[in-house]
């Protein structure tokens, strides 16, 4: 890549797609966006663990490069391998004949990695460092085995401001979630997931990280591919939704909705697709309850047959607790499926205040959401959103403000 006047704009992540899976796809359509809507030559670098080594790939015509990188067990102490694995980094960055001084951007998406964009920024200050937050824990405090032990807690807190503070710019994908990276460790009245708000509390004394700057990028949607082309009639009113099966996603509150509707005599079929450890208590909620004949399961939806899965139904439902966006709800959307969420996630950025009792319900109240959708089943009501979601109207925008 050295060696010309183009410009060399690096990606590094932890999500991004591989020849066997597509998850992390959001990531690869956003490197596919700025490709086009640029001039820049873009670098995606994706971590595979030291003693593991992974080979370079290519996907839809991007070149993954693998690098290695020690991440801590359960994020135990998380921030501990912040040097090493910089030095990491840069050292697979100039084997793929990339140097420092050819490099305009570097784009780090979670917050350890934010110390990356760091490292490579020590070798040419002129490099603008960006970090990415897909979640609205943006400082990584809730996961992990000991994530509540005072002594890990605020290590990894600190480790984590420690990078926040020295980043240039701080993206973000909803306005929820730079919300919480500003004013962390404060409780947020709008979010209600206790295993976040939890870590929270132990952490008053916290000192606020000083944040240089930041900008909402909303994830955006491939158009060309999630489009209302070729929705087509059917037989009554089908209900869908997409996530893992965890606690943030509150699969239970919509389990006990679609109950309260049958119970009501409101006909519909429910396709739920997912994995993870709350499935198997959910299909023993719907064979106890007699809701087999309305409720089905899928394991998972190959990414190809995504578009058509939300042509399919006539509302989207995912009423998560805990979500800095959700990319399912805007794919929903742009397919010609309005989507029902709840109260102070990342998506109600979208939605315009005087609908949100339309199209948000209070997390947690399976009455109120069976209710939403209750409404929804009976008027018809058309969905407006007040952002735009086309990936490539998002990133344009993102690229004038960056430059």
């Amino acid at each position: 890549m050295a060696g010309d006047n183009m410009k060399t704009y690096i990606v590094v992540t932890p999500f991004f797609p591989t020849p066997d899976s597509y998850r992390g796809c959001f990531v690869l359509d956003a490197v596919k966006a700025l490709k086009r809507n640029s001039d820049y030559r873009v670098g995606v670098f994706v971590p595979y663990q030291p003693g593991r080594p992974q080979p370079e790939y290519e996907v839809d015509g991007i070149t993954v490069h693998r690098f290695p990188m020690l991440q801590m067990p359960s994020y135990f102490f998380n921030g501990l391998s912040n040097s090493l694995n910089g030095r990491l980094f840069v050292k697979t960055l100039e084997k793929a004949g990339i140097q420092a001084s050819d490099v305009s951007v570097c784009h780090a998406h979670t917050s350890v990695f934010g110390a990356l964009a760091l490292a490579l920024k020590r070798k040419n200050p002129k490099i603008k460092t960006l970090l990415q937050h897909h979640d609205l824990d943006p400082y990584t405090i809730r996961n992990g085995k000991l994530a509540s032990w005072l002594p890990n807690l605020y290590y990894r807190a600190s480790a984590a401001r420690k990078v926040a503070e020295k980043i240039d710019l701080h993206v973000c994908i909803s306005k929820a979630v730079e919300r919480n990276l500003r004013h962390f460790p404060e409780l947020n009245p709008q979010i209600h997931f206790e295993p976040y708000n939890s870590k929270l509390r132990k952490l008053k004394r916290f000192r606020t990280p000083a944040i240089k700057a930041s900008e909402v990028l909303y994830n955006g949607v491939n158009t060309a591919v999630f489009n209302a082309s070729g929705r087509t009639g059917h037989d009554g009113f089908r209900i869908g939704c997409i996530a893992n099966f965890q606690d943030l996603k509150d699969y239970s509150s919509l389990l006990k909705a679609l109950k309260l509707l049958r119970n009501k005599g409101i006909d519909f079929q429910a396709e739920l697709v997912g994995s993870g450890g709350e499935l198997q208590g959910c299909k023993t909620f719907v064979e106890d309850n007699g809701m087999q004949n309305m409720v089905t399961f899928v394991a998972e939806m190959p990414h190809d047959k995504l578009a058509d899965f939300y042509r399919s139904l006539d509302l989207f439902v995912l009423p998560s607790a805990f979500e800095g966006l959700g990319c399912v709800y805007t794919e929903a959307w742009s397919c010609g499926t309005p989507f029902i969420a709840c109260q102070g996630q990342g998506i109600a950025d979208y939605i315009y205040p005087e609908d949100a009792h339309l199209w948000l319900a209070k997390p947690g109240d399976y009455k109120d959401l069976a209710a939403k959708i209750e409404y929804y089943i009976q008027n018809r009501q058309q969905q407006r959103l007040c952002h735009p979601v086309d990936i490539d109207v998002l990133m344009k925008a993102f690229i004038q403000k960056l430059q």
